[in-house]
């Protein structure tokens, strides 16, 4: 990562370029931003335009199921190619070819008459998708080396107000039965962000070039890498068995759907706004402590989540279960990017969101095939593998960064 100098000679230079840098890192900030916009969008919508998409093409429930998998497919298709992809070729062109696929998905979606032709415009839409979204971590760290931190975690804020708020303005301002509109926009913010890419960056980077003379480097030997890959497998994990259990449990006890939509909200308000409070922490020492926070969090809210149930505890589990969420999502991917050269961060990036998903369906299979008191227990094992996960990356950490502190400036890379 970039460090600074306190001298007072290297001081009065960056003050003398500061106008420049920072127009040329405000540009680069829009292209990633919609994108992860459009994704965000893309998750939180599609449960609410279903009931629509299904009376329009009169598909049946299987087919249903299908028209959301395919994409699900293609995403995590994607997510392996980007990292190899954006390590041997540069990240601004994966990015691009993603944003591009996305927005054809898109316009495919809302040409298809058939299931087959449906499918393979969700299967287009999922593989952009997938290959976009893993480099927007890094291309936001590479316009704000500053910060990086503190971008990511303020990014996801804004997504986790875009996640809450979406689908009750869908509901509210569109007519029943209009599936086409959300299309449309997912489809626009998208090619923004391929237009705004392709003005802020002349040219995609350069680092395949670099890697010949590059010393050797392994993800899984790296120190404290692997630790906080666990990490993320185990707090994501938790963190989707509460989604998926949730409305389950809201639904047996006699809650409405009006009622769930609130409890949704209220996770990712709180997720967002935990977010924007840690902004000034994530960059500093106490990264460490904001990760141990979240497996303690999740821990609370999972507990509140088997006791008997009434809305104060569904609300105080809604709300620890988005604390949780927001000290662990964009703070372990900073580690990811700290710990890891600059060469190889789209491949760690692809990595993060791997393990995040594998962690994810590890947990949303424990609803079916344990019962609810192993469930809970289980749980409790994984966030206490997370709590000696971020234990472990502590010291590493903390070492890293009083080494790029102590780094003197014309020695950066």
């Amino acid at each position: 990562m970039v460090s600074r100098s306190n001298s007072n000679p290297s001081h009065l230079v960056v003050n003398s370029r500061a106008p420049k840098v920072k127009h040329t890192h405000n540009w680069g900030l829009f292209p990633p931003v919609l994108a992860s916009a459009a994704f965000v969008l893309e998750l939180t919508l599609t449960p609410a335009t279903l009931p629509a998409i299904r009376g329009a093409l009169e598909l049946e429930l299987s087919e249903l199921a299908l028209y959301v998998n395919s994409y699900s497919f293609a995403v995590a298709l994607g997510v392996v190619f980007s990292g190899v992809l954006g390590h041997k070729c540069g990240e601004t062109g994966v990015f691009l070819v993603g944003t591009l696929l996305f927005s054809i998905g898109c316009f495919l979606v809302l040409m298809s008459e058939q299931i087959h032709s449906l499918l393979m415009a969700r299967s287009v839409k999922g593989l952009g998708a997938g290959l976009f979204i893993p480099i927007v971590p890094v291309l936001l760290t590479k316009a704000t080396s500053e910060k990086p931190g503190r971008i990511l975690i303020v990014c996801g804020a804004i997504s986790g107000y875009l996640a809450g708020l979406a689908p009750i303005t869908y509901g509210s301002l569109l007519k029943e039965g209009n599936w086409i509109t959300p299309y449309i926009s997912l489809a626009v913010i998208s090619l923004l962000a391929f237009a705004l890419s392709i003005t802020s960056n002349k040219r995609c980077d350069k680092t395949c070039v670099k890697q010949s003379n590059a010393p050797r480097f392994s993800i899984v030997e790296a120190k404290g890498l692997m630790g906080i890959y666990v990490y993320i497998f185990c707090t994501y994990g938790a963190v989707t068995y509460y989604l998926f259990k949730s409305p389950i449990l809201v639904s047996d006890s006699g809650f409405n759907i009006t009622e769930l939509g609130g409890l949704l909200t209220l996770l990712w308000v709180s997720f967002s706004t935990v977010s924007l409070a840690l902004r000034n922490l994530v960059d500093s020492y106490f990264i460490s402590f904001v990760l141990a926070t979240a497996p303690v969090a999740l821990i609370a809210g999972l507990v509140l989540l088997s006791l008997p149930y009434s809305p104060p505890i569904l609300i105080a589990s809604a709300f620890l279960v988005g604390v949780g969420l927001a000290c662990s999502n964009s703070p372990s991917t900073q580690v990811i990017l700290t710990l890891t050269p600059r060469r190889f961060h789209s491949l760690a990036s692809s990595l993060d969101f791997i393990f995040a998903r594998l962690g994810g369906v590890l947990c949303s299979t424990l609803c079916v095939v344990l019962l609810p008191q192993a469930q809970v227990i289980v749980l409790l094992y994984l966030l206490a593998a997370a709590i000696a996960a971020a234990s472990f990356v502590r010291p590493i950490l903390h070492q890293r960064m009083l080494a790029s502190v102590n780094a003197p400036r014309n020695k950066l890379p």
